[in-house]
């Protein structure tokens, strides 16, 4: 394996999130369904990995909507 701390890091701008999140929403909208835009804001906003947010369940213990909690662990 390569030493990754050579490497640059490139942080997305903001305005290169706002058009993921725009263009999650579309493909949503073209499939008559909403799966992607809601887990690509929620990367977004808390800065979850896709392995966290594909983990979650909904309860106390992982999702709770009623308290607005997450939960990764």
């Amino acid at each position: 394996p390569s030493d990754t701390s050579e490497r640059p890091v490139r942080v997305i701008t903001l305005e290169e999130a706002d058009r993921i999140v725009a263009a999650a929403e579309a493909l949503d909208a073209e499939r008559g369904r909403s799966r992607m835009a809601p887990l690509v804001s929620l990367a977004f906003s808390t800065g979850m990995r896709a392995g966290e947010i594909l983990a979650l369940r909904y309860g106390p213990d992982s999702l709770d909507l009623d308290r607005g909690h997450v939960t990764v662990g």
